[in-house]
């Protein structure tokens, strides 16, 4: 339930959507559809908090946010990675878990669970998210990640996390792009086990990425997806942001206010662990019959379809090993943070 402190700002992203969703651009019906999803998530979706932890993030730390389902595989890694980076407060809903996922989040420390018991739909996720923003404040910092999705950049050795959030406040950035990066082994899709350390045996793509433009936004597309399968993913997000009132997270790849690519760096890749396990390959084909993603869970069937003729092997001789932060420094796209603080001054704030 909503708490009653909450309802004022409700009311004002009910002002902020009434003005998105009248906009002259948005007269894509797929677009429309997603943000009467986002709406629905955010006025009309059970929200109900399970635990709350009472923990608070240290100094300029985000709260971070994530909505999970059937993530037992993969959720003790996401914890345990974050937490090294950290994270001292994780809030996360869990939208039908039947793995035992929600009740291995019941026991964390430093979690706040949440359930919403609506079916996952593209745009609804976003509303849920909202929904947890704003009732945990805005004039903060979030990072909106999924359960596979690790965040990383060049200089992690040398520049804490929050460290490069107090360089995004001194150069007056709010938001920072991520490049999502597909990882893979040498093995099929589908075809790998979990064991040991998840960062241990991965590679990536690191020339294959593009940049894009679809109508007024752009987008950065490449990766393994577009080389073997010609798939044009959005692989742009904005993980971390600094919330203001009014504020609201459209999808993973932009928020409104809307604001001009070249505005916020792209400092991070997300490393994405996806497409390796049968677990995965379960997912993949639960997707493509809920048909709940974009397009009708296109890219899910796009990815069965390829699964079914052995086209599943994401590794060649251009692939690049994870050996660590320093790895993703040769993908152009990803600016070091050392040359976005500038002075030698501002870098020995450093740790």
């Amino acid at each position: 339930m909503i708490e009653r402190k909450y309802t004022e700002k409700i009311r004002l992203l009910k002002s902020v959507f009434l003005q998105i969703l009248t906009e002259r651009e948005r007269h894509n019906k797929q677009e429309l559809m997603e943000n009467m999803q986002l709406i629905y998530g955010l006025y009309f979706s059970t929200i109900k908090l399970v635990k709350r932890t009472y923990c608070a993030p240290k100094g300029r730390m985000p709260i971070l946010i994530s909505v999970v389902r059937d993530e037992m595989e993969r959720i003790g890694y996401f914890l345990n990675y974050y937490r090294q980076l950290g994270i001292r407060h994780f809030v996360i809903a869990d939208n039908g878990s039947e793995d035992g996922t929600l009740e291995y989040l019941k026991k964390q420390p430093d979690v706040d669970v949440y359930t919403v018991r609506d079916k996952f739909k593209v745009g609804r996720k976003e509303g849920w998210i909202n929904r947890l923003i704003y009732l945990y404040g805005c004039q903060k910092w979030y990072l909106v990640v999924d359960a596979d999705e690790f965040l990383e950049w060049p200089e992690r050795n040398d520049y804490s996390l929050d460290w490069v959030i107090r360089c995004l406040e001194a150069k007056k950035i709010t938001r920072a792009g991520a490049l999502m990066i597909d990882m893979y082994t040498r093995h099929k899709m589908f075809e790998n086990e979990l064991n040991g350390d998840l960062f241990q045996n991965f590679y990536f793509d690191r020339d294959t990425y593009t940049k894009i433009r679809d109508g007024r936004n752009c987008f950065y597309i490449g990766g393994p997806r577009k080389r073997v399968y010609q798939m044009d993913s959005y692989l742009s997000k904005y993980p971390l942001a600094y919330v203001r009132e009014g504020e609201v997270l459209i999808s993973a790849h932009y928020w409104y206010p809307r604001h001009r690519f070249c505005e916020n760096p792209f400092i991070f890749g997300l490393l994405h662990y996806k497409f390796l396990t049968k677990t995965d390959l379960r997912k993949v084909k639960m997707y493509v019959n809920e048909g709940n993603h974009v397009n009708h869970s296109f890219e899910y069937k796009c990815y069965l379809k390829q699964y079914r003729l052995k086209n599943t092997e994401f590794y060649y001789e251009g692939s690049e090993k994870y050996e660590g932060p320093e790895s993703i420094k040769k993908i152009k796209q990803i600016k070091r943070i050392s040359k976005l603080a500038g002075d030698k001054q501002t870098i020995r704030m450093g740790r």
